[in-house]
């Protein structure tokens, strides 16, 4: 058989004479379970070889393999190693790669770069002793150490700088990159000055502020317990508004804004930090200088998982966030165990935002909220949707017009997000149901009001549940949204809190039982051992468990 190795290096990084590496590798066509996999030096004046052995971390994503194949991949992630090279290897010119066995059959191949961003992880470095040197032939990684005395040691960090001018004007220059060129220099001038601020940068989405690193950013500034904290918005945004007061508000995009996330010492968000708090030209001066990104990253969530699986990108290796905001320890132990998290890593703090939740509903209001479907990236993709098709029913429902109108109940349909975009004007349906958009009504404030929560899959039924209200589960696409949108999570169906079904005529059952306030209905709320309650004080636990990492 001819195999071949598949790898992927997701940590990188050379300082001094320190060598960190992570990420994984495994053998295509092969199940990997129980593979041994080691770092390889191969001396190229010798051939001698110097392995490093690498332990294994277990990638849950892997365990069926690729689309086309049922091999068992999980064992191919390997931890973070830190190596000090000159511990290992005597002077010379070496080949690094990877080995992977499984069983009696072994595959060594180099390790392969092909995107600069990597390869600029690993610069021209000096020691007190030694000058180590990284560089690349077709991409293959390589590394030439040397003793030097003064002379040598200065000739290695000339070429570092002069490596990093000749990239800072090819990448930028020449691509006409002129904004992160300026950044290049307005950071050498103001870096020290800067770090010195400490400063903790808040962000959520480019455009809201509503969500948990809203309320923690309140939170900070109210309570004055840090000195140098900025929130990150587009000003021409609808929740500018709700911000502008609180002060210290920075544009996005602004140079400010990539000057600050090259330098602040805390970066907080409860989305994905890179895609909704990174500036193009941040992402360009990390690809010449990933040594500049120093800061420590916070990750307060704006979700319980439960009901699905986050996407692996946010494992901890990928990431690399110092803190995982949780809601219980059953969160806790997922993300230890799936995750790539250490003990340490994750807190069971509860969201900030649940500060927020004080039950103002008058026993009259239904909220119908499901989530996006990742399937659906088009008004005519959403129009032919059985998404569509279903909440329409649903919403013309004649026997539910009936029970709002007999009760004197108001529902109100409120989307997520990102079907919204794609939403034109929903002409009314019954005077007693109501069409609400982002930026008329902020999520927390139509929780707070409501009442009765339908939803599907999305995870605001946490913070619904938490004020021990009603929920109604409409899953009529399960297997289609676990196999196409997020896995099934690790609360399983007959676990959820709440009446499960997929049927529209049990929906309006269900809002039947809430209208004429059935107590096994209305009792069922209560109980929900999937969240840490502890009112009024989340926002302290998380500001607490921040300062401590």
């Amino acid at each position: 058989m001819e195999l071949s190795m598949v790898q992927s290096i997701q940590v990188l990084s050379l300082s001094g004479e320190t060598l960190q590496i992570g990420g994984m590798a495994y053998i295509a066509g092969l199940d990997n379970t129980g593979s041994i996999k080691h770092l390889d030096f191969l001396s190229r004046s010798t051939g001698q070889i110097f392995s490093v052995p690498l332990v294994t971390s277990v990638k849950p994503e892997l365990a069926e393999g690729d689309e086309d194949t049922h091999y068992d991949y999980s064992d191919s992630g390997f931890f973070t190693t830190s190596i000090q090279l000159s511990q290992i290897l005597s002077d010379g010119d070496y080949s690094v790669g990877l080995s992977v066995r499984v069983g009696k059959v072994v595959v060594s191949e180099p390790i392969r770069l092909i995107e600069y961003t990597w390869q600029s992880h690993t610069k021209p470095s000096v020691t007190d002793t030694h000058s180590i040197i990284p560089y690349y032939v077709k991409c293959e990684m390589r590394i030439r150490l040397r003793q030097a005395g003064n002379l040598g040691r200065a000739a290695t960090v000339l070429r570092r700088i002069l490596r990093n001018g000749m990239f800072e004007t090819a990448m930028l220059v020449n691509r006409r990159q002129w904004k992160a060129y300026l950044l290049f220099h307005l950071y050498r001038l103001n870096e020290k000055r800067l770090h010195r601020k400490q400063i903790w940068l808040f962000g959520e989405r480019p455009d809201t502020a509503q969500d948990n690193s809203f309320q923690m950013y309140q939170y900070v500034r109210d309570n004055h317990l840090v000195d140098n904290c900025y929130y990150v918005i587009d000003k021409k945004s609808e929740d500018y508004r709700r911000i502008a007061n609180i002060g210290n508000v920075i544009q996005f995009g602004s140079i400010r804004h990539t000057l600050y996330l090259l330098t602040c010492a805390k970066s907080i968000n409860a989305y994905g930090e890179r895609i909704n708090m990174y500036t193009p030209e941040y992402v360009q001066v990390l690809k010449c200088h990933p040594e500049w990104q120093q800061n420590r990253k916070y990750y307060l969530r704006h979700g319980v998982t439960g009901l699905s699986r986050i996407d692996h990108a946010f494992n901890k290796h990928r990431t690399g966030f110092s803190l995982f905001v949780v809601s219980s320890q059953f969160e806790k132990d997922h993300y230890v165990a799936e995750y790539g998290y250490d003990d340490q890593d994750v807190a069971v703090t509860g969201l900030a935002r649940w500060d927020q939740l004080v039950n103002k509903g008058t026993g009259d209001t239904i909220l119908l909220m499901p989530t996006w479907r990742r399937w659906i990236r088009s008004k005519q993709q959403l129009s032919d949707s059985e998404f569509m098709q279903r909440y329409m029913s649903l919403l013309h429902n004649t026997q539910l017009h009936e029970i709002l109108e007999t009760h004197d109940l108001n529902l109100i349909f409120y989307p997520h997000y990102h079907i919204q975009q794609f939403m034109g004007d929903i002409p009314e349906i019954h005077p007693k149901i109501h069409v609400i958009r982002q930026g008329q009504e902020t999520v927390q404030s139509l929780l707070l009001r409501s009442d009765l929560l339908v939803t599907d899959y999305s995870s605001v039924v946490f913070d619904f549940s938490y004020m021990q209200k009603p929920v109604i589960f409409y899953q009529f696409d399960y297997e289609k949204f676990h196999d196409e949108h997020n896995k099934p999570g690790p609360i399983s169906q007959d676990q959820l809190f709440g009446e499960v079904t997929r049927d529209e005529g049990a929906v309006v059952d269900g809002i039947k039982r809430f209208a004429d306030k059935d107590d096994e209905f209305m009792l069922a709320a209560k109980e929900n051992p999937y969240i840490f309650r502890a009112p009024g004080q989340h926002r302290k636990l998380v500001y607490e468990a921040i300062l401590a990492r």
